[in-house]
């Protein structure tokens, strides 16, 4: 990307570019960095405040979910971290994920157009393929929930297919809407969408939220196979339990739970 693009990423940018009172404040760029989460979690022991943003161009050891690597080209995405401070217990740590998704989702929505959706458990997918994974590490002292950190990645004008890995699973804002997408406005729609529903998260109303996240979860209703270990389960998606279990009922009507696995769908469910 030609690096004076008008997105070109600098803390006076980011800052002029936000219309959040809490999120990304204060903000911390850096041109490149292992992992914005690594970099969170040092703030956030160090006392970083509630809102704080870790940003980055280009990751080197940027991971996802069961300590997968996040591939990205640099200064392409969108690659950050925001330290929260929610009054929440360690074990409620997926009405976190579930708020996250759900602002990313209707950010990319009213910025793009796209009908993105939510993948379980933290995946945002357009079309059948990845554009966004969301990985939310936690601080506890004893069993209190010191802090969270949130690690957001974003496919925007980036080509996964230069990795052969990613060639027919994921997808970018730039290759479904045919045009470059500005990163500092994506950036500002995501914290302010994420701003009011972390409000309203910290005021009890998890169970609102949850409704907005259900109706826009891919897979429920649907029949998928989920992989847990070397194990696979074929089933519907019922539903998703309040604390991030998902509920798959066979063919035989049994109904199994599952907390963590890999889910692939039937593009017919």
């Amino acid at each position: 990307m030609n690096r004076a693009s008008p997105d070109r990423m600098t803390e006076g940018r980011i800052a002029t570019a936000l219309r959040t009172t809490l999120l990304g404040h204060p903000a911390r760029y850096l041109p490149s960095t292992a992992s914005t989460n690594i970099i969170a979690h040092e703030a956030a022991r160090a006392g970083g405040k509630d809102g704080t943003l870790v940003i980055t161009d280009h990751q080197t050891h940027g991971r996802g979910r069961l300590d997968r690597k996040w591939l990205s080209q640099p200064g392409e995405d969108l690659l950050f971290s925001l330290i929260l401070r929610p009054a929440l217990a360690p074990a409620q740590a997926f009405q976190l994920t579930a708020t996250t998704s759900l602002a990313v989702v209707h950010a990319i929505r009213r910025e793009t157009g796209l009908d993105a959706c939510i993948k379980w458990p933290n995946d945002i997918y357009i079309r059948e393929k990845k554009a966004s994974g969301i990985l939310t590490e936690l601080g506890i002292t004893g069993e209190e929930l010191a802090y969270a950190v949130i690690g957001i990645g974003i496919n925007v004008n980036s080509d996964p297919a230069l990795h052969p890995e990613l060639r027919t699973s994921a997808t970018s804002l730039l290759l479904e809407t045919g045009q470059t997408v500005d990163r500092l406005a994506l950036l500002a729609a995501i914290l302010e969408e994420l701003e009011q529903c972390y409000k309203r998260l910290k005021g009890g109303e998890f169970d609102a939220l949850k409704i907005m996240w259900d109706a826009l979860s891919l897979i429920t209703g649907r029949q998928i196979t989920i992989a847990n270990g070397d194990t696979l389960h074929q089933g519907v998606a019922e539903s998703v339990d309040d604390d991030g279990t998902l509920i798959v009922r066979d063919r035989n009507g049994s109904a199994s739970r599952f907390v963590c696995g890999d889910v692939s769908l039937s593009l017919k469910g």
